[in-house]
Parts: structure tokens; C-alpha cells; sequence
């Protein structure tokens, strides 16, 4: 929706009537992906008038079966991504990860691990082969997260190496390549 014909609500915390009347509010649907990997018991503390019961109202809409014929209309132009760069897995940041949004891109077959690796311009042959194994092993690290099955669940997770030499790159290599339940 275009920002500048939005109108300002005041009090409104349905996330479907917010939506349907195309009314002004702040995209937290990114964060569902946040709490999707957080425990089983979650506490909201933010002040009065805070968006409390529209991020809750956001979360019925997203997660109600019955809203499923809605949910294009809903979400459909807001913050979803299959891409989370500089995601922390294992204590370690991956440069890419890209998972497909369960309900939104549910027959997206493919999921991927993506680690990059530079080196300077005059690195020697042996420096890229160390940079290498130091991808391999990241990705290793990564890949038994606890989230990754989650995220994952349903496609082909592929892990990839990208390896470069100053501004070139010099070798792209898949490293694995796993179905996940």
C-alpha cells in the first residue's frame, strides 16, 4: 500500500480491520520468525499504547486456519523474506541463510546455508585453502543449530561455500546437500 494515503488509527488493535481499511501502522511481521525460534514462554513488556494487542491481534491472523483464505490479502506486502543475513546459528553468525516462509511459501523445495570467505588479492594458494576449510567447518557448525531443522523442515538444505581472492571469486563449491524431514 502506498504510505502516503494511509490514514492514522487511534485505538485500533485488530489487525484484520487495520489491514482491510488500509489504515498506517509499523510491519512487525518480521518478528514471527523471531519467536518461531524463541521457547515456549514468551512475555511482551512494552508501555501503554504500545502495540501490545495489534502485534497479538497480527499473530491470531497469521497462525488462524481460518484466516487462510485472507492471508495473501493480509500479509501479503509486508516484511516476509526467505533471506536472513548474518543469522546466528551455533554461536556463530552464517552470512546467508535462506529458508522459505512456511505458510507463505510452502512449496519452496530448497533451503540454503551460504558461508562467504575472502582473502586478499595476493593471498597464496595455501591461505585459500585454509580460508576454504574454515568455511566447511562454519558450515558444519551451523548446520546443527537447533533452529535449522525448523526453519528447513520440508526442502532440500544445500551448504555453499564461496570463495574469494580480493574482489574475485574463485571458487563457489556446494559442500552438502541434505532433505530434511
Amino acid at each position: 500500500m502506498n504510505g502516503s494515503n494511509l490514514k492514522i488509527p487511534y485505538g485500533v488493535s485488530n489487525f484484520k480491520t487495520l489491514r482491510q481499511e488500509g489504515l498506517y501502522f509499523v510491519d512487525k511481521s518480521g518478528y514471527i520468525r523471531t519467536l518461531e525460534l524463541c521457547g515456549r514462554s514468551l512475555f511482551f513488556v512494552r508501555p501503554r499504547r504500545f502495540g501490545k494487542s495489534l502485534f497479538l491481534s497480527m499473530l491470531r491472523c497469521y497462525y488462524d486456519i481460518a484466516e487462510k483464505d485472507n492471508f495473501d490479502a493480509l500479509f501479503g506486502d509486508l516484511d516476509f523474506d526467505l533471506m536472513e543475513p548474518e543469522m546466528e546459528l551455533s554461536r556463530g553468525f552464517c552470512d546467508f541463510c535462506l529458508f522459505p516462509e512456511r505458510y507463505r511459501s510452502a512449496g519452496v523445495p530448497h533451503s540454503y546455508l551460504v558461508e562467504l570467505k575472502f582473502s586478499k588479492a595476493d593471498a597464496s594458494d595455501a591461505t585459500l585453502v585454509a580460508k576454504y576449510q574454515e568455511g566447511l567447518e562454519q558450515l558444519a557448525k551451523y548446520r546443527v543449530d537447533k533452529s535449522v531443522p525448523t526453519l528447513a523442515r520440508g526442502t532440500t538444505l544445500h551448504q555453499t561455500v564461496f570463495l574469494f581472492k580480493g574482489a574475485e571469486l574463485v571458487r563457489i563449491e556446494q559442500t552438502a546437500e541434505e532433505a530434511m524431514p
